[in-house]
């Protein structure tokens, strides 16, 4: 029997396990596009101000994370403008910033963790459904029904449950992986918001030094 045929016999419920898998297949490959570059933009972020900042002035490095934009240059960017204010006050700025940014990565997530919440869900419901139908076929023959049969009634109920996991498994893995891999960038993004802190104070405090 084809797959085809299978999913046909599974029901109209299959119907919604298809969509909710092409929803799954469309928002994977969009998280996977934005965290990707996300990881490279910090990862390149991270070399040139380490670089950069001991040696350049501080409008220099404002005005190289406006030519480069993205996440992490726009919490950097705006910790920099703030830095007059104070260490404090800067990094105020960048977790406000680094807040409303984080909110940019974990976007659609929901519909991650929603899919593979409901997909076993309407897997469960077309089971109960076709039993449902099962028996009923069962009572409309008066019990006259051999072992194939009450079997093939089953079977059939059975396979949206079967499609719902496969569907819902794979994305509460997904939505669990992606979850991990923004908890990473966070890490990796406070990392070099403290270092760019850190150095400004240290440059600063051997200015004064070298002044007196």
């Amino acid at each position: 029997m084809s797959l085809l045929t299978m999913i046909v016999k599974g029901g109209w419920l299959m119907i919604f396990l298809a969509l909710a898998l092409f929803l799954l297949i469309t928002l994977v490959v969009e998280r996977t596009l934005v965290l990707r570059r996300t990881g490279r933009h910090v990862d390149f972020l991270t070399g040139r101000m380490k670089s950069l900042l001991p040696r350049g002035s501080l409008s220099e490095a404002i005005r190289f994370c406006e030519g480069f934009p993205g996440i992490m240059s726009s919490i950097l960017k705006e910790g920099l403008l703030n830095h007059p204010s104070g260490k404090e006050e800067m990094e105020k700025a960048m977790q406000r910033k680094s807040r409303s940014e984080i909110q940019h990565l974990e976007k659609n997530l929901w519909w991650i963790a929603s899919i593979a919440a409901a997909a076993p869900m309407i897997g469960f419901l077309g089971t109960v459904t076709g039993m449902i139908r099962a028996f009923m076929k069962i009572q409309t023959l008066g019990g006259n029904v051999n072992a194939s049969v009450l079997a093939g009634g089953i079977w059939e109920a059975l396979i949206t449950t079967a499609g719902g996991l496969l569907v819902g498994i794979p994305a509460l893995i997904l939505y669990n992986y992606f979850t991990g891999k923004i908890d990473s960038l966070e890490t990796k993004m406070e990392s070099l918001a403290g270092e760019v802190v850190e150095t400004l104070n240290r440059k600063e405090a051997q200015e004064k030094g070298g002044e007196r």
